[in-house]
């Protein structure tokens, strides 16, 4: 009788050692996007965990040491979910910077300071690693830097051979802008919302210098 107990303790753990190590496989291997979703953005809350699937298998410990141990990527595809099963795989050719800039501007104000040094480290990362032209729907990663008014950003993208003078379709008129037009646009605002210029100004220096 103890033979058999022990045997069947033997299976119960060899069953509970395979569960691991599939979760674990699940987890790793999930598309890069929902791993750079939940780096920069389950550090600000854990709000960003909207479904079973992602608090099962979407861990801001694991995705560290995934991306540490690989590297980043520059296609940030994501896996969508409803309730606990996936159910829509997102291709997304070169998007890594563009989705990691507009994630960083969400929720730069709830960062750490602790928080911030990783998330601007992780974002230089897919700066210096992916094509500086290409973003999401085609529209340049500069658009996106600007937007969030992050002149290291637009610096890092600049020096990596982003295109200063490219045009891209804007999503709200369908019509083609230039980036000086578009910087003079998000300066205008800021004056109007008496919010700080100095960032922008610091953009347009950098975009007339290179």
């Amino acid at each position: 009788m103890r033979a058999i107990a022990v045997h069947g303790y033997s299976r119960v753990l060899y069953l509970l050692i395979f569960v691991f190590f599939s979760w674990l496989l699940v987890c790793i291997f999930l598309p890069f996007g929902n791993h750079l979703t939940i780096l920069l953005s389950d550090v600000a809350t854990k709000a960003s965990k909207k479904n079973s699937f992602e608090r099962v298998f979407l861990h801001k410990f694991i995705s560290e040491k995934r991306v540490g141990l690989l590297g980043v990527e520059c296609d940030a595809g994501l896996l969508e979910s409803k309730n606990f099963f996936p159910v829509n795989y997102i291709e997304s050719k070169n998007s890594s910077i563009s989705l990691g800039i507009q994630i960083y501007y969400e929720f730069e104000s709830k960062y750490s300071s602790k928080e911030a040094e990783a998330a601007n480290k992780l974002v230089l990362d897919l700066i210096d690693n992916c094509d500086p032209n290409i973003g999401l729907n085609d529209t340049p990663p500069l658009v996106d830097a600007i937007l969030a008014k992050n002149a290291n950003f637009v610096e890092r993208l600049l020096k990596r051979g982003a295109d200063p003078t490219r045009r891209f379709i804007s999503p709200s008129t369908g019509n083609y802008v230039d980036l000086d037009a578009l910087v003079k646009s998000v300066l205008k605002k800021a004056k109007n919302e008496n919010k700080s210029e100095e960032e922008i100004l610091k953009i347009i220096n950098l975009l007339k210098g290179s």
